[in-house]
């Protein structure tokens, strides 16, 4: 598998003990962190550092009529925010899933962690703590940390915490180890995929033959999407595209459709209908994708990922706009089109006709996906080149028969 970028003065990683399965948390909890290191300038210096988190015990219940889906929202700085999976069901969710950052200064940063439950499409804080890094102790060596979590309401106090109420106990590993230049801190991923299958044609076909690729959604979050998309969510949808003056009016029933769609196809229905899985390179991007013929994928990119599915699969012919059944119907996306996946490359494109991002964009969407996968063989062409429609031919599911020909891309 890929490794992460510009490791090269990483240390060799220790195997992780396998966590405990029962309780998650020892009995008596760990002495808090210390606090920032306040060091001389000369004896400063940028580190790199693994997080690792593990899992989290006796949250509290605040639907009470069912067990929450929680995931945990980890905030750097206040300067940009990840986030972990969703557990299904629990009141002790166990993640053990790891992030990199670089760049960190060795005096320390604070990380604020926020466990989110989501329901029926609505986000419901369960509970929050503020905690502090700093590079102690011996670099390679990881370090096991108990950060209490409080229930929201309070302001912060302190470093470690909030004053709110006790709300259970987040589990974390830290390993660090010094690297040459600085900078300011980066979130270094790794890239993450979600796959869901739609509830009603999942069912109908099961997922024993290559038919359940036809039904896939996809969201794969990427990381550095501010620097090479300063300005964020900056593409306005195309006013001079009669399609999407249907979608975006006013109370719009069109736009109305659209976003039901989208709820239907990213519905993960407490877990059952969703995968999750890392990407850390081209060779997992070809087991995601690949299955030995050509496929052609409608994407939007927005601040939270990547967002995809099939182009021309006969579910997805039916949707008004793909593009904008993606995005639900977001007035802004950072970019949008079409990609290629072969076996031994990918082609990125800007045909959307919904948001008709121009060529720059499409420049910045390519060096975005080069810095998150640098052995990734791609190729970006422009949605005027006359080589598009060459590969469209390429995969027959793009090519539109006369029974669809009016159907918006």
């Amino acid at each position: 598998m890929q490794a992460y970028p510009d490791l090269s003065n990483s240390p060799p990683l220790l195997p992780l003990p396998p966590p405990p399965l029962s309780p998650l948390l020892p009995a008596l909890p760990a002495p808090p962190p210390p606090p920032l290191a306040v060091l001389p300038p000369q004896h400063q210096f940028a580190c790199s550092m693994r997080l690792r988190l593990r899992g989290c015990q006796d949250l509290p219940n605040r639907a009470h009529a069912a067990l929450p889906d929680p995931h945990v929202v980890i905030d750097v700085n206040g300067r940009f925010e990840f986030r972990t999976i969703t557990s299904y069901q629990t009141l002790n969710p166990v993640w053990e899933q790891e992030f990199l950052l670089t760049n960190v200064p060795s005096c320390g940063c604070n990380l604020w962690f926020k466990v989110v439950d989501k329901h029926f499409g609505c986000s419901n804080v369960l509970c929050n703590a503020r905690w502090s890094f700093a590079a102690v102790g011996a670099a390679g060596m990881p370090q096991e940390h108990l950060v209490p979590l409080h229930r929201p309401g309070a302001p912060p106090s302190g470093l470690h915490g909030t004053t709110g109420r006790p709300a259970g106990t987040l589990a974390i590993q830290v390993l660090w180890w010094p690297i040459a230049g600085g900078g300011e801190i980066e979130f270094r991923g790794p890239a993450r995929y979600r796959r869901s299958l739609s509830a009603l044609p999942g069912g109908l076909i099961g997922s024993t033959t290559g038919e359940w690729r036809k039904y896939a959604c996809y969201k794969v979050s990427l990381f550095g999407f501010e620097r090479f998309f300063p300005h964020g969510e900056a593409q306005h949808w195309n006013q001079d595209y009669d399609a999407a003056v249907q979608i975006f009016k006013p109370a719009s029933l069109v736009g109305a459709a659209a976003r039901a769609q989208h709820a239907m196809l990213y519905a993960a229905d407490r877990g059952r209908r969703v995968e999750f899985g890392e990407l850390r390179g081209w060779a997992d991007w070809q087991q995601l994708l690949w299955d030995g013929q050509p496929r052609y994928y409608t994407y939007v990119l927005m601040r939270d990922g990547l967002r995809f599915s099939e182009t021309g699969a006969a579910f997805f012919t039916d949707m008004f706009s793909k593009h904008a059944m993606h995005s639900s119907c977001a007035r802004f996306v950072a970019a949008a089109g079409e990609f290629l996946m072969l076996a031994d490359r990918t082609f990125w494109d800007n045909n959307s006709g919904t948001y008709a991002p121009p060529a720059p964009v499409l420049h910045q969407l390519g060096s975005l996906l080069r810095h998150c996968f640098p052995d990734m063989p791609l190729e970006t062409v422009c949605a005027d080149d006359p080589r598009l429609s060459e590969l469209h031919a390429l995969a027959p599911s793009r090519v539109k028969t006369p029974a669809v020909q009016a159907v918006v891309a």
